[in-house]
Protein backbone atom coordinates (compact mmCIF):
# COMPACT_ATOMS: atom_id res chain seq x y z
CA UNK A 1 0.00 0.00 0.00
CA UNK A 2 0.97 3.80 0.12
CA UNK A 3 2.43 3.14 4.03
CA UNK A 4 4.78 0.24 2.74
CA UNK A 5 2.73 -2.39 3.88
CA UNK A 6 1.96 -6.06 2.30
CA UNK A 7 -1.54 -6.99 1.73
CA UNK A 8 -2.05 -11.02 1.59
CA UNK A 9 -5.14 -12.71 0.51
CA UNK A 10 -5.32 -16.32 1.84
CA UNK A 11 -7.95 -18.88 0.22
CA UNK A 12 -8.39 -21.08 3.30
CA UNK A 13 -9.23 -19.74 5.55
CA UNK A 14 -10.71 -16.97 4.33
CA UNK A 15 -8.47 -14.02 5.51
CA UNK A 16 -6.71 -10.16 4.95
CA UNK A 17 -3.98 -10.11 6.25
CA UNK A 18 -1.82 -6.70 6.56
CA UNK A 19 2.39 -7.05 7.20
CA UNK A 20 4.37 -4.51 8.28
CA UNK A 21 8.02 -5.05 7.62
CA UNK A 22 9.29 -1.73 9.79
CA UNK A 23 8.00 -3.68 12.42
CA UNK A 24 7.65 -7.00 11.52
CA UNK A 25 4.06 -7.33 12.19
CA UNK A 26 1.74 -9.22 10.68
CA UNK A 27 -1.87 -8.43 11.60
CA UNK A 28 -5.38 -9.87 10.30
CA UNK A 29 -7.64 -6.86 8.81
CA UNK A 30 -10.47 -8.97 7.87
CA UNK A 31 -11.66 -12.94 8.66
CA UNK A 32 -14.35 -14.40 7.57
CA UNK A 33 -15.04 -17.23 9.34
CA UNK A 34 -18.48 -18.55 7.53
CA UNK A 35 -17.28 -17.34 4.47
CA UNK A 36 -20.19 -15.49 3.49
CA UNK A 37 -18.14 -12.20 2.84
CA UNK A 38 -14.68 -12.80 1.07
CA UNK A 39 -15.56 -16.55 -0.08
CA UNK A 40 -12.38 -17.78 -0.22
CA UNK A 41 -10.23 -14.60 -1.45
CA UNK A 42 -7.59 -14.59 -3.86
CA UNK A 43 -7.16 -11.64 -5.85
CA UNK A 44 -6.99 -8.28 -3.74
CA UNK A 45 -6.23 -4.16 -5.81
CA UNK A 46 -6.76 -1.16 -4.06
CA UNK A 47 -8.44 1.94 -5.66
CA UNK A 48 -6.66 4.78 -4.12
CA UNK A 49 -5.91 4.39 -0.43
CA UNK A 50 -9.76 4.50 0.33
CA UNK A 51 -11.00 0.95 -1.24
CA UNK A 52 -9.81 -2.61 -1.34
CA UNK A 53 -11.31 -5.12 -3.91
CA UNK A 54 -11.24 -8.46 -3.34
CA UNK A 55 -11.72 -11.34 -6.00
CA UNK A 56 -12.69 -15.18 -4.61
CA UNK A 57 -13.08 -18.30 -6.09
CA UNK A 58 -15.62 -19.23 -3.58
CA UNK A 59 -18.71 -17.09 -5.12
CA UNK A 60 -19.00 -15.25 -8.49
CA UNK A 61 -18.86 -11.67 -6.97
CA UNK A 62 -16.70 -8.91 -6.07
CA UNK A 63 -16.05 -7.41 -2.59
CA UNK A 64 -15.45 -3.42 -2.35
CA UNK A 65 -14.03 -3.59 1.49
CA UNK A 66 -14.16 0.67 3.07
CA UNK A 67 -10.51 0.65 3.70
CA UNK A 68 -11.51 4.10 6.06
CA UNK A 69 -13.62 1.69 8.22
CA UNK A 70 -11.44 -0.62 9.59
CA UNK A 71 -8.63 1.95 10.81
Amino acid sequence: DSRGKLWISIYNPSRIYRYDPGADRLETVIEDKTTDLLHHPTNIAFRGDGELFCANLGAWHLTRIDLGALD
